[in-house]
């Protein structure tokens, strides 16, 4: 999980270069909504095989970055730090186990890749 903490640190630094509005706050809450559930599908992506390719990890990689920015921002006295490393752990726990890997849960990591691109060409 360094690289998603690498990668929301660049992207609270550009964040702190735009001047955020109220208007944009509230987008950027629906935008980035769910990004904290997004590390279990990560941890899906990374433990049942074949579940999601590179292009599915690397959307979830950069929403869950762009989402903990977002957090960090938002809410400067929760440990986010702690919070993607303990889940993400617990998650890759559960995932570890194949049987966990289930046709349900596969589907319902891809559906989310697929919410997160359809949030990202929203905003383009």
């Amino acid at each position: 999980m360094k690289i998603v903490r690498i990668a929301a640190a660049a992207a609270a630094v550009a964040a702190t270069t735009v001047s955020a509005t109220a208007a944009t706050a509230e987008e950027d809450g629906k935008r980035f909504h769910g990004w904290g559930l997004a590390i279990a599908y990560l941890a899906v992506g990374e433990k049942c095989p074949g579940a999601l390719d590179v292009r599915d990890m690397e959307s979830l990689q950069a929403f869950i970055a762009n989402g903990l920015a977002y957090s960090r921002r938002i809410d400067k006295a929760f440990d986010h730090d702690k919070f993607v490393d303990t889940f993400h752990d617990e998650m890759s726990a559960k995932y570890a186990n194949g049987q966990n890997c289930t046709p349900a849960v596969v589907k319902e990591a891809r559906d989310a890749v697929a919410e997160v691109r359809k949030r990202n060409a929203d905003v383009d």
